[in-house]
This record gives C-alpha cells, structure tokens and sequence, in this order.
C-alpha cells in the first residue's frame, strides 16, 4: 500500500512541476513577468530562443500540457513518455551550463525514470517486435 502512495505522490509532484514551470514561463513570457537572466554562452543561447517568439512558448506550452496528461489517470503513461526528453534535455543543460542547478535536473531526470520505471507495462507492446 505504501509503494502505491509513493508512486501517485511520485507522478503528481511530477506533473505539479511540469505545470507549475509551463505556467510560469508563459506568465513570464507573456504578462510581463521577469524571466531569469543568464551570463555567458547560456545567456546567449536564451536570447536567440526567446528572440524565435515561438521556440519558448511552444516548450512551455509542451510542458504544460505533459504535467496535465500525467495528472490524468487515464494519460498518465503518454505524458510520462511524452515528458522524458524533455527531462533528458533539461538534465544536459544544468550539466554543461548551469551546473549550481544540477541538483535540481538531476531530480528531474531521476524522477521521470521512476515513473517510467513504474509504468513499464504500459511500454511493454510498444517495445515488443
């Protein structure tokens, strides 16, 4: 019983982060909102990203709606899927540019594992040739 409550705890504090960080950028990007500032190669990166107007918005967009499918019961395991590369991603990123944040998308990373982990049965007829 206690692993089934770890597990739902797991996945919906997942998809509260996933919900949380999508909400947050688009209130950012779009009410005004101060978005973070980076020095260096990083900062550079994220001008020519927000300077798209579609890149940042699509990405916050994306994680929003991932947080909302793994929320749902019934969608759970398409978000979780849906949500890997992006955990991979932000995982590559804190390691090679934001390295004080590593903690932080090494949690990401990790958490997104066990919840892939979890619903392996879910992937089993994707997986099988």
């Amino acid at each position: 019983m206690s692993q089934t409550i770890f597990k739902s705890a797991l996945r919906y504090l997942f998809a509260l982060f996933l919900v949380g960080s999508g909400a947050s950028a688009l209130y950012g990007l779009y009410l005004g909102g101060e978005m973070a500032t980076l020095a260096g190669p990083a900062g550079q990166f994220l001008i020519a990203v927000l300077d798209t107007k579609w890149i940042f918005p699509w990405i916050a967009t994306f994680k929003l709606c991932t947080g909302l499918l793994i929320a749902w019961p019934r969608t759970k395991s398409l978000g979780i899927l849906m949500a890997f590369p992006y955990s991979v991603n932000i995982f590559l990123w804190v390691t090679f540019t934001q390295t004080p944040d590593f903690a932080m998308g090494a949690i990401v990373l990790v958490m997104n594992i066990l919840l892939l982990r979890n619903n392996w049965a879910a992937y089993r007829s994707i997986i099988a040739s």
